[in-house]
């Protein structure tokens, strides 16, 4: 590559993986819907015709990530620090970009030892900066498993609680259900639950 565009090479690269990074994060509260659909119907199809007595009810996991502000709390927390550059990219960019200048300056006036070394810095710099890049994201990529793995499990101790305390047997998905009539809609008692109650995550 020449090392006269690797400060807008890895400018681009940066804010196209941030753009990626971005969708992903926007993802968070589908992942937490998809895997507490796994959560909440295991064993479900289990349930013999003769269990007619159980008390059922459901719960919108949809709402629940829109609407609890422990959820939003988290999920701000995440996009705050996805949008911060480190210090060293900080620097890295910003040494990128006077050697560059220098270069440009220097066109008919620096010697071609001089350049090659100015670009030898450049593509240094340059490696530096695509590193700093790639664990930056390796650490958003935990950062938001974490997040994740965190919130599925307070959403699914709430949904517990409240059932147990409703006297509730099974909880179903609403997103799931395509047709119900009079059954109970435990939401609003959950999002009351996260938002309310001092928890911890539930113990696996």
């Amino acid at each position: 590559m020449d090392t006269r565009h690797a400060l807008e090479y890895a400018l681009q690269s940066f804010n196209l993986k941030q753009g990626e990074d971005a969708m992903r994060e926007k993802n968070v509260a589908k992942l937490v819907l998809t895997t507490c659909v796994c959560i909440l119907l295991t064993g479900i199809l289990s349930i013999q015709s003769h269990a007619q007595g159980l008390k059922i009810a459901d719960v919108s996991m949809t709402d629940i990530s829109n609407k609890s502000q422990k959820i939003k709390s988290a999920l701000d927390e995440f996009r705050k620090s996805q949008s911060q550059p480190t210090q060293k990219m900080t620097a890295l960019t910003a040494e990128l970009r006077k050697l560059q200048e220098n270069l440009e300056k220097g066109k008919s006036t620096l010697k071609e030892e001089e350049k090659n070394k100015i670009e030898d810095q450049m593509r240094s710099k340059y490696q530096e900066l695509q590193q700093e890049q790639q664990d930056f994201r390796s650490k958003l990529m935990e950062q938001q498993k974490n997040i994740n793995d965190s919130m599925m499990a307070k959403i699914n101790q709430a949904v517990a609680k409240v059932a147990e305390k409703d006297g509730i047997s099974v909880v179903f998905l609403k997103e799931s259900i395509i047709y119900s009539k009079d059954i109970p809609d435990l939401t609003d008692k959950v999002i009351s639950y996260l938002d309310t109650s001092a928890q911890t995550p539930a113990k696996k």
